[in-house]
């Protein structure tokens, strides 16, 4: 191709890639009005108030009373920093929100620089950020850790290579350090230090030498991970259960769905597009897969354990680093077929090279913007709630929404946020089950779909009063054995063997659906009331008396027996 072809083509390209990067970083600030607390935040904010770094830093109960289940404390400092900038105001959040992710994709155009013409990085910059779990985390501040701990160890493998090309100290020291930050950030970057060993660049002499300060990072890590969570292993589940045939079964079936998470329906054309570039860059390069298979390893594994609890059902935070791995290795593959094919001879398989690249980023594209709307629309329910929680008191009620109510943490750490900050003054009254209805409820709202807004539904009080009185069945038979010790809440309800159980409570989650045995570990403080509702087959409804929880290792025995 004569030069200047080749310079009007690369202006044209440079030209579409500004256009769509524009388009992106607008679609990402679009999204943000009127964005306001969600899903986790307040009880993050709430945990921030009333402890200090150095309490969740040093102290395991402390810590385990955020989570025990995992050690992310940077998700917390993150918050601290804007927190003490700008107060309780959302909006500085979410910017900070789409800063750190534009950081990230700087710095995985960085990393790909490595390797990779600047147009080909360019394309892989724009992949990365239109992909489904980019726009999914933008929505979302309680997934602050998953992009900055991305931040750090594109930082941390930059600095690395660097440090391999041209033995400066300083380049090793500041990778290390970013290390460190991005493990403080989310346990999913702990392992990949595995990559910086297979990485192709000097020799693995010079490589296992450089590992020797993240060898030794990890290592204390383990130790205060295992000190602070009171077990080395931590996550949603036992490590004994991660060796059966059904849990197995489960985890395939999990993965092999990542493909429609990610791309949607397009997704048997991109992965067609996907592996066919991979096997073509493997057969002409004649290089081991091996550095691939191992990077795969290492992003899927920490996978693994989600797949039961809570699930990996939406391309979100879960599939962030996997959606990192994904755009990376498609990019360098495809890079290195069109460099390899540049010569007028084999123009036609450049162009079909190219064609193949358009295409798995237009179907990336629309299934980040789908996936960008439906968080939206979730997103609104949290905002409008919100909004109508912290401007309104106790002599109104409302009935959350089915969102509200399956993350009702969420509205107890907003209504403890009011306290706080409003002197004291009460929030609305959360009316979850028809059973917290009553005659003097005056004013009810309730959030419309349709409108995305709060509604006065005063008039229909009376009505749900009389649909719920002609389900109930008030004398029917019911029993329950519950206990609360160490930190586990377990039951065993009765007698029915069919049905559906639910147990009603601010402390245990709003409504939460229960098998009729079992137990779950949960923080909750004496004194919390429940009720029992059982939901009979043929469609009447029957409750428990108020309960109490205590922590006792004595069970408490409740019963109603038909006279």
């Amino acid at each position: 191709m004569p030069a200047s072809l080749i310079k009007k083509d690369r202006l044209f390209t440079n030209i579409i890639f500004v256009i769509s990067l524009a388009f992106i970083i607008g679609l990402y600030l679009w999204s943000q009005i009127g964005a306001n607390w969600r899903w986790d935040d307040t009880q993050i904010l709430l945990f921030l108030i009333q402890n200090t770094p150095f309490e969740y830093l040093s102290s395991p109960i402390v810590w385990q009373n955020f989570s025990s289940a995992n050690l992310t404390p940077w998700l917390l400092l993150s918050f601290e920093i804007d927190f003490a900038l700008f107060g309780f105001k959302p909006i500085y959040f979410y910017l900070h929100q789409i800063l750190a992710l534009l950081i990230a994709a700087i710095l995985f155009y960085a990393c790909l620089r490595l390797w990779v013409n600047r147009l080909s990085a360019l394309y892989g910059l724009i992949l990365f950020l239109a992909g489904a779990p980019s726009m999914s985390v933008t929505q979302q501040l309680m997934t602050r850790h998953y992009i900055e701990g991305a931040v750090f160890f594109l930082l941390s493998v930059f600095l690395f290579v660097k440090y391999l090309r041209f033995m400066k100290m300083w380049f090793l020291i500041v990778s290390s350090i970013a290390y460190v930050l991005a493990i403080s950030a989310k346990e999913i970057y702990v392992p990949l230090i595995v990559l910086l060993l297979f990485i192709p660049e000097s020799n693995i002499s010079n490589r296992i030498r450089a590992l020797v300060p993240f060898i030794l990072i990890s290592s204390l890590y383990i130790f205060w991970r295992g000190y602070m969570l009171s077990s080395y292993s931590g996550g949603y589940i036992d490590l004994s259960e991660l060796i059966t045939l059904n849990f197995v079964t489960d985890v395939a079936a999990n993965f092999l769905h990542f493909p429609i998470l990610l791309i949607g329906i397009a997704w048997p054309i991109a992965v067609f597009i996907y592996f066919l570039l991979m096997g073509c860059y493997f057969w002409r390069s004649r290089k081991s897969p091996l550095f691939t298979i191992i990077a795969m390893i290492l992003v899927l594994a920490p996978l693994v354990p989600l797949v039961s609890l809570p699930g990996i059902n939406n391309p979100d935070r879960y599939l962030f680093l996997f959606w990192i791995a994904i755009s990376f290795s498609f990019t360098y593959y495809s890079s290195w077929l069109l460099d390899q094919f540049l010569g007028s001879k084999n123009f036609h398989r450049r162009n079909l090279v190219l064609c193949s690249m358009i295409a798995f980023l237009f179907c990336s594209a629309i299934q980040g913007v789908v996936t960008l709307l439906s968080v939206l629309k979730i997103g609104n329910e949290f905002d409008v709630q919100s909004k109508f929680v912290w401007s309104n008191s106790e002599e109104i009620a409302f009935v959350p929404s089915n969102t509200i109510i399956r993350s009702f943490w969420f509205f107890r750490g907003l209504r403890d946020l009011k306290k706080i900050y409003k002197n004291g003054e009460k929030s609305p009254i959360p009316v979850i089950d028809p059973i917290y209805l009553n005659n003097d409820i005056e004013v009810l709202y309730t959030y419309n779909l349709e409108c995305k807004c709060m509604r006065n539904s005063s008039k229909s009080i009376a009505e749900r009063l009389q649909q719920h009185s002609s389900k109930l069945n008030r004398g029917a038979e019911l029993e329950l054995e519950y206990s609360y010790n160490e930190g586990v809440f377990a039951w065993t309800a009765g007698p029915y063997l069919t049905g559906q159980w639910f147990f009603l409570s601010d402390q245990l989650g709003g409504i939460a659906q229960a098998p009729r045995i079992g137990q779950n570990r949960v923080s909750v403080e004496d004194g919390s009331e429940f009720y029992l509702r059982y939901s009979s087959p043929e469609g009447w409804l029957t409750y428990s008396d108020l309960l109490v929880i205590e922590d006792s290792e004595q069970p408490v025995h409740w019963t109603r027996n038909i006279e």
